[in-house]
């Protein structure tokens, strides 16, 4: 039991060998080519005494013999798997018991310290009352201070749901007059039902419902552009969420290198017909590529001053297609990665500036995506 990665009581609904039979692996000299001997066994669960993956749960069980409708403690190693019609969180079995009338697993009980029941997505404890009264009173300094029309984007992780679109796990949404109208995520440009997104009210909502989770922190700036983020887990839940970027920018995002290409052409065309002294600031985040803060002061399209990630540079120095410091630096980024796998951009009306950009040239790779907020202030 101390290498068990999930260990529960359940009731078997089912067990099949219609699976392919494990290739020879010289590693796993007890894996069997025989697929009847490594049935794919599926079960309903009562409760957990591991992390809880619901009520229906489905492993392999080299030789082990079950019978569909017998209750057995079924413990071993967890993973994600892929077969047949399933996909999903599996496990391969290490270790069961049959289940006494009693249902009494002492030793289980005393080892993993109890168990929950299957399938609760409730919280294991009670909630610190000082944190929900916390995060209440900044949930109604948000709904306070919130515009009727802005952005934001909200981004995270549910064990139990899915709560985004394609390969994004983040998604900027767009409220006009209280209603969002659009949610398009940020690293693929999937389009999302925008009244299917969490609000950042149903944030501070879900925050609070979770807030009884074994570890459980959070932060509040409901006056900021980070209003809310949190993280939950224990055995029942993990959920972890947060709210970013609120703006009061509600442009839509453009999607695709054919429409990000003409709104860059044409948003640069207002760039650099009314120049503007102002302060700049550009933050990456989110991408595997080189992580950059810049701040700049910029006169008479001049930068005077630089920051780069806490420290002075050199403007001339510190320039380079991969961390541009001013904003025509940024339009020659986006020339530069131009056709390559997706792109989502948010350009800036009023000063034509791209705000917010997402790139993954290698959709299928790793360590090559790159996400950039940028911020212009007049003098």
């Amino acid at each position: 039991m101390a290498d068990a990665q999930f260990a529960f009581v359940g009731t078997v609904t089912g067990v099949s060998a219609e699976v392919l039979p494990w290739t020879t692996d010289p590693e796993n000299p007890d894996r069997t080519d025989d697929p009847a001997a490594t049935p794919w066994v599926s079960f309903e669960v009562d409760r957990w005494y591991t992390v809880d993956w619901g009520s229906n749960f489905a492993a392999w069980m080299p030789d082990r013999s079950v019978e569909v409708g017998s209750r057995v403690a079924v413990g071993g190693d967890a993973h994600y798997a892929t077969v047949g019609d399933f996909s999903g969180q599996s496990g391969s079995v290490e270790f069961c018991v049959a289940v006494v009338a009693s249902d009494a697993l002492t030793s289980w009980d005393a080892f993993f310290g109890g168990s929950v029941v299957a399938g609760s997505g409730r919280p294991e404890g009670e909630p610190d009352p000082a944190t929900v009264v916390a995060l209440e009173q900044a949930r109604q300094e948000w709904a306070a201070a919130a515009p009727d029309s802005y952005s934001f984007v909200v981004s995270g992780w549910d064990r139990d749901t899915v709560l985004f679109c394609g390969r994004s796990n983040s998604v900027r949404v767009v409220v006009i007059d209280g209603a969002p109208t659009e949610a398009i995520g940020t690293d693929d440009g999937c389009r999302a039902d925008p009244d299917a997104i969490a609000t950042v009210d149903e944030v501070f909502a879900r925050a609070i419902e979770l807030a009884g989770a074994t570890s459980f922190d959070f932060s509040v700036d409901p006056q900021g552009p980070e209003p809310i983020a949190f993280d939950a887990s224990d055995r029942s839940v993990e959920s972890s969420m947060r709210v970013i970027d609120v703006s009061e920018n509600t442009a839509p995002a453009v999607v695709g290198w054919d429409d990000v290409t003409r709104s860059a052409q044409q948003h640069r065309q207002t760039w650099t017909s009314s120049p503007l002294d102002h302060v700049l600031r550009i933050r990456t985040g989110g991408g595997e590529r080189s992580r950059f803060d810049v701040d700049a002061v910029i006169v008479d399209g001049v930068v005077v001053e630089l920051v780069v990630n806490d420290e002075p540079a050199d403007p001339q120095s510190a320039r380079s297609v991969w961390e541009p410091v001013t904003v025509e630096d940024v339009f020659e980024l986006i020339g530069e990665l131009e056709g390559q796998g997706n792109v989502v951009a948010v350009f800036d009306p009023a000063t034509g500036a791209p705000i917010d950009l997402s790139f993954d040239p290698s959709p299928s790779g790793i360590d090559d995506e790159l996400k950039l907020s940028v911020d212009v202030t007049p003098l």
